[in-house]
């Protein structure tokens, strides 16, 4: 589960492996400030680096395809002070 406060930033849900949730800060991508409004696709959680960013999640996740990412993972990141609800 993924959560956004304009305060704190993203939010992850996670489980260690006793089997526990617990919510860590969790940094998705670098530099968000200049992909607010966006859709952005990453190679997956773990990477930083964001590999495509446009309006419409189709079009990155094809640009994502086109540079030889199989699955890759896909989200919006909201303008500063929106909520979402999810």
């Amino acid at each position: 589960m993924l959560i956004y406060s304009p305060d704190y930033g993203y939010y992850g849900l996670k489980v260690d492996t006793g089997g526990t949730f617990s919510m860590k800060n969790q940094v998705l991508i670098k530099d968000a400030e200049k992909y607010r409004g966006k859709y952005v696709a990453k190679k997956s959680f773990q990477h930083k680096s964001v590999i495509s960013v446009g309006d419409d999640p189709v079009t990155v996740h094809g640009k994502a395809k086109e540079k030889g990412v199989d699955e890759p993972v896909i989200f919006y990141v909201p303008e500063k002070e929106s909520i979402h609800i999810y």
